[in-house]
């Protein structure tokens, strides 16, 4: 699955927060610049987040 599929398929689930990471990114090559669903965060390496589930 290339970065455009993994779109497709973040928008289909509806997740809050998608975080592409089956892919490091080096040089000047950026493979997560077309991974572009909604809630897309970027993290650099070692890099770590909290996510609190959302109330309703």
């Amino acid at each position: 699955m290339d970065a455009i599929e993994a779109t497709e398929v973040a928008e289909l689930v509806g997740a809050c927060c998608n975080i592409p990471i089956h892919e490091y990114d080096q040089g000047d090559s950026k493979k997560s610049d077309n991974f572009t669903p909604k809630g897309r965060m970027i993290l650099e390496y070692g890099q770590t987040i909290n996510i609190k589930p959302q109330k309703n």
